[in-house]
């Protein structure tokens, strides 16, 4: 595929008409393992540049604009989110050196070095909001942060407005297999949607699947289906895994979510991460965005365990803060108070540290591996 394809065949409303072909790749990107081994996504020439024009229109972007790196560059959104749309206006893309996340420099490089357009994925977020004078930097040429990979809470969107006041702070969607992201957000609905991640990208169609395929209608939690001129060719030597993503032109996500009346996209979960408990449907991040306001909370991660009479419970696993502690009752009767009482967690376990993707999202996969075994089985 020439590179100026994906413009020119596209209308107003349609995405380009000519599915990517394998033999068309440009690069392979390494998913980031959140639900089991890294799978090789195969980008087109095409789709690499329309992924960059994309958020050059989406968000006006020009020369005068910056962004920082500070997401591993094998990592789609450190590689393409900001940082190819920004070198295509001639605007100024900063890299972090190798090693680990340090959120006290990555405050101070932004603000020293006036940065306009920031990455943060939601992993950083909790992190950044932690560093004790942050308040003393001067963030006043950051004009939006964009956050992506899974969601951000309400309560968190507004500790960062109150922190950041000039600075839209945007939630989008998006996957390795998409392109990077596929939606986003109008600063002007940011306050009026701030739990959506935004609306179909130019060019990008999003439609919700039962497990048939047949579209949902709006308002019905269902399979995000994506069709894009960004979207991947398959995946590395895996022909198999490729014919089931791949539906024809649409793009099967496995994540869960619905569109408002407006056309605005609500991410809900990962379908693979559903808990089916009594004959119950439970979404984990409702329940690990209650589990996080607990203030010894770092990060949550919740999965369900087998269980004989109910098929599965609600378990919680818990990286506590450098600050406070809280037992596992505690956290129960926290989340009972906002929370159904079926979708509260049936036991809570602690850990040092989730286990982590590169991009910072927890791998519910290793811990369903660690905990169904030792669930407490219970009949009640």
């Amino acid at each position: 595929m020439k590179p100026t394809d994906a413009l020119l065949s596209s209308g107003c409303d349609a995405p380009v008409p000519r599915t990517p072909r394998l033999e068309d790749h440009h690069e392979i990107i390494i998913t980031s393992g959140t639900t089991g081994e890294p799978k090789g996504v195969v980008w087109s020439n095409g789709g690499l540049l329309f992924n960059a024009l994309q958020q050059v229109v989406d968000y006006r972007l020009g020369p005068e604009n910056s962004s920082y790196a500070a997401i591993d560059l094998f990592y789609i959104g450190g590689r393409h989110d900001l940082t190819w749309s920004i070198f295509h206006v001639g605007g100024t893309v900063h890299v972090k050196a190798s090693g680990g996340f340090d959120a006290a420099s990555v405050l101070r490089y932004v603000s020293e070095k006036r940065i306009t357009h920031q990455l943060w994925v939601p992993a950083m977020i909790y992190d950044l909001l932690r560093v004790p004078d942050r308040d003393a930097l001067d963030f006043s040429a950051l004009h939006m942060v964009m956050s992506g990979g899974a969601a951000v809470s309400v309560g968190v969107v507004q500790e960062l407005r109150l922190w950041l006041p000039r600075a839209d702070f945007i939630q989008v969607y998006g996957l390795t297999e998409g392109g990077g992201s596929v939606t986003c957000m109008p600063a002007g609905k940011v306050s009026e949607k701030p739990d959506s991640a935004g609306r179909p990208s130019v060019h990008v169609t999003i439609r919700i699947a039962d497990d048939e395929g047949h579209e949902l209608p709006g308002g019905a939690d269902g399979e995000i289906w994506v069709r894009a001129p960004s979207m991947t060719a398959g995946y590395w030597n895996d022909p198999e895994f490729t014919a089931q993503t791949l539906a024809g032109d649409w793009l099967r996500t496995g994540d869960i979510g619905h569109l408002d009346a407006e056309g605005y996209l609500y991410v809900t979960g990962r379908k693979n991460d559903m808990i089916k408990s009594g004959g119950m449907n439970i979404f984990p991040a409702e329940i690990e965005d209650v589990l996080r306001r607990q203030p010894a909370v770092a990060d949550a991660s919740v999965i369900g365990v087998p269980h004989e009479k109910w098929g599965e419970q609600v378990c919680a696993v818990v990286e506590l803060g450098a600050v406070g502690t809280v037992t596992e009752a505690e956290l129960i009767a926290h989340c009972n108070t906002h929370l159904a009482g079926f979708k509260k967690p049936s036991m809570v376990r602690f850990v040092d540290a989730l286990p982590r993707t590169s991009s910072g999202k927890p791998q519910k996969f290793v811990l369903r591996e660690r905990f169904s075994n030792r669930a407490r089985v219970t009949t009640s």
